[in-house]
C-alpha cells in the first residue's frame, strides 16, 4: 500500500479476525450524521422521544420480524445516538451477521423518517460494537445503556 493510502486510510471499527456472523451477544453505539439531536431530548433525566425518536424505537421493536435468529436486548435513544444489545443465535445454521442487522435497521430508520418530514436525515457510516464476553459484561454494559440518560444530563450541565 502506498504512503498516500495509508495516511488516508480509515482503519476498521471491528474486532480483528473475529466472525460477526457467530452466535453471540453484541453492544452497539450508533450516531447521527453531524451528532444532530433528532431524536428528541433529556429533561429530568428522562429521555424525551420526538416523533422521529419514536420511529427509531418502532424499527427496532421490528427487527426480530425480519431475523428470526435475533433477539433484542437493552436498547436506548438519546438525543444523536442509540445504543442497544443484539443478541445473535444461529439455530438455522446460516443467519445474519452484526452488520446485516445493523445495516437494515439503519436503511429502514433512515427511510421511515426520511418519508415523514426529515429528507436529510442520516447516520455517521460507521457504528461502534463491543463483542460481550460473558454474563459479568453483558450486566455492566445493561446498566450502561439504561443509565445513558442520567449520565447525558450530569455530562452536559
Amino acid at each position: 500500500m502506498t504512503l498516500f493510502r495509508r495516511k488516508f486510510r480509515i482503519e476498521s471499527a471491528r474486532k480483528p479476525r473475529f466472525n460477526y456472523a457467530t452466535s453471540g451477544h453484541y453492544f452497539f453505539t450508533i450516531c447521527t450524521k453531524n451528532r444532530q439531536p433528532v431524536f428528541g431530548s433529556i429533561h429530568r433525566y428522562e429521555m424525551l422521544l420526538s416523533t422521529t425518536g419514536g420511529m427509531v424505537c418502532e424499527c427496532w421493536r421490528q427487527i426480530p420480524s425480519h431475523y428470526p435468529d435475533v433477539k433484542l436486548g437493552a436498547f436506548v435513544v438519546m438525543p444523536d445516538h442509540v445504543h442497544g444489545i443484539i443478541i445473535i443465535s444461529h439455530h438455522s445454521g446460516m443467519g445474519p451477521t452484526l452488520g446485516n442487522v445493523i445495516g437494515s435497521f439503519k436503511s429502514a430508520a433512515t427511510k421511515k423518517i426520511r418519508m415523514n418530514g426529515k429528507p436529510g436525515f442520516g447516520w455517521l457510516p460507521r457504528y461502534h460494537d463491543h463483542v460481550i464476553r460473558d454474563e459479568h459484561e453483558r450486566i455492566l454494559i445493561e446498566r450502561y445503556i439504561l443509565e445513558n440518560p442520567r449520565r447525558w444530563c450530569d455530562h452536559h450541565r
